[in-house]
């Protein structure tokens, strides 16, 4: 398993939970109130226009995993039970692999 692999399952708990939606609405009305303290500066927009950016890159990059992991067991599940039913056709069990 890859050092990516490890972190998604940390990561997708991490970005679902409501501390971590607390803690980005609390950066954001910093950011607001900072505002003015900055002078709306050039750099002081860009600086967090830049990081949420990257933020949110990494963020739908670790969801993507998680979601992919996720679609692996649920197709490995329902080839299992299309296997177990006697009569069953498994002509579509691992169809999801055929090129």
């Amino acid at each position: 398993m890859s050092a990516f692999d490890d972190l998604v399952p940390i990561a997708a708990r991490v970005l679902g939970a409501g501390w971590f939606l607390a803690l980005n609405v609390g950066i954001t009305v910093a950011w607001l109130a900072l505002g003015p303290v900055f002078d709306w500066s050039e750099l002081w927009q860009l600086t967090y226009v830049t990081t949420i950016s990257i933020t949110t890159w990494w963020a739908a990059i670790l969801i993507q995993g998680a979601q992919a992991r996720d679609t692996d067991a649920i197709q490995a599940k329902l080839d299992e039970l299309v296997r177990s039913q006697p009569g069953a056709s498994d002509a579509v069990a691992g169809v999801e692999d055929r090129p």
